[in-house]
């Protein structure tokens, strides 16, 4: 049996040429460079996928998957997380970022509004910063214990403590 391990989180379906949006956490991407296949939990099984290429961009990787051409087909796979054979990491896994886990958890507000897909961490001089990945782009939020009011593994949610107008506010400004 292979034990997997989440490396990171696929997002949108991007264009019409099969390529798919992959935002691997970024002390294991590496290790995601190097990876033939990636795996996609589905209906509880884990499925194979062959990399066929990959295209850096600026916060992400376009992620091209044998055998899945169609922007159809790629659909069944966004807002999924993706894992990698545990054998190809390192072991201290778990203690080399304490937030990756999170990473394509579900964000809601107060009133458990949904804002979008959990999809990185910045981390800058005073704070860290959860980037959620909306229908209007990223958005960028302080990630800190004071602020969250829930995290619920089983369901992969994270319930910030923002209501509708501080998140209008960090929404467009």
């Amino acid at each position: 049996m292979i034990d997997i391990k989440k490396v990171g989180y696929l997002g949108k379906v991007h264009g019409n040429h099969g390529f798919i949006r992959a935002y691997p956490d970024e002390k294991l991407e590496e290790f995601f460079l190097k990876a033939n296949f990636i795996f996609v939990k589905i209906n509880g099984s884990k499925v194979p996928y062959l990399v066929e290429k990959r295209k850096a961009q600026n916060d992400f990787f376009l992620l091209k998957l044998k055998g899945l051409d169609s922007p159809e087909e790629l659909r069944k796979l966004s807002d999924n997380n993706f894992y990698l054979d545990g054998k190809s990491l390192p072991e201290k896994l778990e203690e080399s970022n304490t937030q990756s886990h999170l990473i394509g958890y579900t964000a809601t507000i107060r009133d458990n509004q949904i804002i979008g897909k959990l999809i990185d961490f910045e981390e800058h001089p005073y704070q860290i910063l959860a980037v959620i990945n909306t229908q209007k782009g990223n958005l960028s939020i302080p990630f800190h214990e004071d602020l969250i009011l829930n995290i619920d593994d089983s369901n992969q949610t994270i319930q910030f403590d923002y209501d509708e107008d501080v998140y209008i506010t960090l929404k467009f400004n």
